[in-house]
């Protein structure tokens, strides 16, 4: 099974969680792909100042960009996102949206969908179900885990 993860991370805390979705898909036995996506500058140019930012985007230099052809040559999927006042970042969202000819050709690949918490009351959930949303409308089959499941 091939699996794409799939994550925008400034800070570097969702790249954690992503990294941790990759390799527990390995352990799994699938062959992953870990993929960031693009940065967008801001427009006051603080990231450029940011220690934590810089210390971030070197630890991920070496991760490559994701491309559309990464959604097609998986069979599993991961969507991975910070929470930004209840919403997934701009990056993914620009990455989804720049997708659009896909509607339909992710149908019968599984998803799956993670953020990072937001210290601002970031409500994640809303993060998660714009993401998931998007992979429906793009044909993936999203599963929610079940109840023993969120109790192990």
């Amino acid at each position: 099974m091939n699996v794409a993860v799939i994550f925008y991370s400034l800070y570097g805390d969702t790249a954690a969680l992503a990294a941790a979705v990759a390799e527990g898909a390995e352990q799994a036995g699938a062959t992953v792909r870990l993929r960031k996506v693009a940065g967008l500058a801001a427009p006051d140019g603080r990231s450029a100042t940011s220690e934590r930012i810089r210390a971030a985007r070197e630890h991920l230099a070496s991760v490559p960009l994701a491309q559309v052809d990464d959604l097609l040559w998986a069979d599993g999927i991961a969507l991975g996102s910070p929470a930004r006042y209840g919403a997934m970042s701009a990056e993914l969202r620009r990455f989804l949206d720049c997708s659009p000819h896909l509607a339909g050709d992710l149908a019968g690949k599984v998803a799956c969908v993670f953020c990072s918490p937001s210290p601002i009351r970031g409500s994640q959930r809303a993060v998660l179900h714009a993401m998931i949303a998007a992979l429906l409308r793009q044909g993936a089959l999203v599963q929610a885990p079940t109840r023993a499941e969120m109790d192990a």
